[in-house]
């Protein structure tokens, strides 16, 4: 499916990042995250672009709950705030586990984290094996869905790896609520979109159209999941093409 010494985006939200409501990270996970991640590098020499989400430190929940519903654009420079810290934290503890890897962050903090660009990420791919792209696009009422499709078309990415939390891949409504929801296996962008379903922001799909990048949507859950779909041993998953 995935050939070696390919550029892959791995989208991961906040949340998977987190077990627990009373911390924002779990140390089991990221382990397991970085093993994984480790293993990949070594077996299969790719080249990783990770797009990391804020929802286990700011969620649009929260925002609610602050009053701030009538100032949506702060609450998304939160949101993008959040996804920094988790992109500088992750990258703590990948470099303490000897991967090589470096944030790019969506706005340059100067002095800590540079902006990506097509030739920075070219750049920095010949150092590193993992890039870890903070801030989501840099700009309110976008989604870090978007920011992943951007990041895979600056980095010639094949595939964007999209992980979901408890859920294997697309389906017409919510699996967990709905006993009679339907799979779907494969889908084209526009599909996606005429059938109206919202597990994808359709315009990271729209960034996508024209393009030869891959969307694979599958459970984030579970021992080595990121390995058996690399591997295709994952076999419940839904691919996305143009």
């Amino acid at each position: 499916m995935i050939n070696k010494k390919e550029r892959v985006i791995l989208k991961l939200s906040g949340e998977a990042l987190t077990n627990s409501n009373e911390n924002i990270y779990s140390i089991d996970i990221l382990k397991n995250i970085t093993e994984q991640i480790s293993y990949l590098i070594k077996n299969y020499q790719l080249k990783i672009g990770i797009v990391i989400g804020g929802g286990n430190i700011f969620r649009g929940s929260l925002a609610k709950s602050l009053g701030m519903i009538k100032n949506e654009e702060s609450a998304d420079h939160m949101g993008m705030l959040a996804t920094t810290i988790n992109a500088i934290a992750l990258n703590i503890y990948l470099k303490n586990a000897k991967i090589k890897s470096i944030v790019l962050n969506a706005r340059e903090i100067k002095g800590l984290l540079n902006q990506p660009s097509e030739e920075k990420i070219s750049e920095e791919f010949i150092k590193n094996d993992v890039i870890i792209f903070g801030g989501g696009t840099g700009k309110p009422y976008v989604s870090t869905d978007t920011a992943a499709a951007l990041r895979a078309i600056e980095s010639k990415s094949s595939y964007i790896l999209m992980a979901k939390n408890n859920i294997d891949g697309i389906y017409d409504k919510d699996p967990n609520h709905f006993t009679n929801a339907k799979f779907f296996k494969k889908l084209t962008f526009k599909e996606f979109i005429d059938l109206k379903l919202q597990a994808i922001d359709h315009q990271a799909l729209q960034k996508l159209e024209g393009t030869d990048i891959k969307i694979i949507v599958f459970n984030m859950n579970g021992k080595n999941n990121i390995i058996k779909l690399y591997e295709n041993k994952l076999k419940a998953k839904t691919i996305l093409t143009k």
